[in-house]
């Protein structure tokens, strides 16, 4: 997005330009004879998915703990303590990492839900694209008998044989040189169940 304007003197437009520049960190501006030409460069979905990607293979430390150096950080981000569960505080680290706002900061995927549909952020699950949260809040039981629990994480891509992948949180490592099943890595795999999807970067 550009912007432009005419100014008394430099000083003016000097003074606007960072004072614009401290509510916009992403705005770059160029001043030439008092007219002020500002740009603010927007997050979108790119900034997210880069983000999102280096978290990869992130792991507790201990296992099975919710807590370690970078997962630390995911539950900072939403005011929560180490020892929580963090596949909502992973997603909400990425977007804050990746400049976009707006995002209901918190560690319950059930208050997410919730606050996401107040805002008007949910979506059709068949419009589902990359970078868009998915939800799986109240799942209903599998034809095992198996409950699911609620659980959120980012659509990440569509592979060629059509099998949707999604990058989440707290959950299994699905590399080959991990060999347990604890739910403690970020980790991109397949996504199977979810029943919402919210949508806060273009």
């Amino acid at each position: 997005m550009k912007l432009a304007g005419l100014f008394s003197n430099d000083l003016h437009a000097n003074a606007f330009a960072h004072l614009t520049q401290n509510n916009f960190p992403h705005m770059g501006y160029q001043l030439t004879n008092n007219f002020l030409a500002l740009e603010i460069n927007m997050p979108d979905v790119n900034d997210l998915m880069s983000w999102t990607r280096m978290q990869i293979g992130e792991a507790e430390n201990p296992l099975d703990s919710n807590s370690g150096p970078k997962v630390d950080q995911y539950l900072k981000a939403v005011g929560a303590d180490p020892g929580k569960a963090w596949c909502m505080a992973f997603v909400c680290w990425c977007h804050e990492q990746a400049g976009i706002a707006g995002v209901p900061m918190t560690t319950s995927v059930r208050d997410f839900f919730t606050q996401a549909q107040l805002l008007g952020r949910l979506v059709p699950i068949n419009n589902v694209r990359i970078g868009d949260i998915v939800l799986r809040v109240d799942y209903p039981t599998l034809g095992n008998g198996k409950n699911l629990g609620d659980h959120a994480g980012i659509f990440s891509a569509i592979t060629d044989d059509g099998i949707p992948l999604y990058i989440s949180g707290n959950t299994i490592s699905t590399t080959g040189n991990v060999a347990d099943n604890s739910d403690s890595y970020v980790d991109e795999h397949r996504l199977r169940y979810y029943n919402y999807v919210a949508r806060f970067c273009s």
